[in-house]
Parts: structure tokens; C-alpha cells; sequence
């Protein structure tokens, strides 16, 4: 992947959380690298307030006002030529988890 799309891409993921997680009473962030030989993962983990539970999470949606939302959608533009790449988003209770995968051929074989 190309490091201005990865750096973008984790840009826009951890400025959402951080603006969300600012909303929260004692919310937390939560980054995490992992890697091996077949790849890399990054998660981001942050508390999500109570009406963005109640609204869900979409692309081009936002509850923080008009012209907002934008981010996850250019996300998903940014990772379409990455075949390699994905984005997996879930909701549970209070956290928002956003794991992006990257892969390749292992190396050693």
C-alpha cells in the first residue's frame, strides 16, 4: 500500500475516534499494531457516546453537524485499488473497533 494512502487512511480513523471519544466522560482510544510475516493489522478502539449507538455509524453520515461524514467514505475510496487491504467495523456496547488488515504472500514460501 502506498504510505500517503495508509497514513490518510489511519489519519482519518484516529481523528474520528478522537472526536467522538471527546464527547465521552472517561472515554478511551485505543491504537494497536500488530504484524507477522503475512502481514499487518491496525485496530482502533474508542468509546462512542450514547446517540451514536442509538444512530449507528455510516459512511457520510455524522451526528457532529452538516458538511461532516465524509471520512469513512473516502476511506473506502482510498482502499479500493487494494485488493489486499480490508476494513473490518463493528459496534460493541459502548466501543467502536475498526481493524484494517493488510496482507501479502508470506516471504518464506
Amino acid at each position: 500500500m502506498d504510505l500517503i494512502d495508509l497514513t490518510r487512511i489511519l489519519g482519518i480513523l484516529i481523528d474520528n475516534a478522537i472526536e467522538e471519544v471527546l464527547l465521552v466522560p472517561d472515554g478511551i482510544i485505543e491504537v494497536r499494531i500488530t504484524g507477522n510475516a503475512c502481514g499487518c493489522s491496525y485496530t482502533i478502539r474508542n468509546s462512542v457516546t450514547p446517540r451514536t449507538i442509538q444512530q449507528g455509524i455510516h459512511a457520510g453520515i455524522s451526528t457532529k453537524g452538516e458538511g461532516r461524514g465524509k471520512g469513512l467514505s473516502t476511506v473506502r475510496e482510498l482502499l479500493s485499488p487494494y485488493h489486499n487491504a480490508t476494513l473490518n467495523s463493528c459496534l460493541q456496547g459502548d466501543i467502536f473497533i475498526q481493524s484494517l488488515t493488510l496482507s501479502w504472500q508470506d516471504p518464506l514460501s
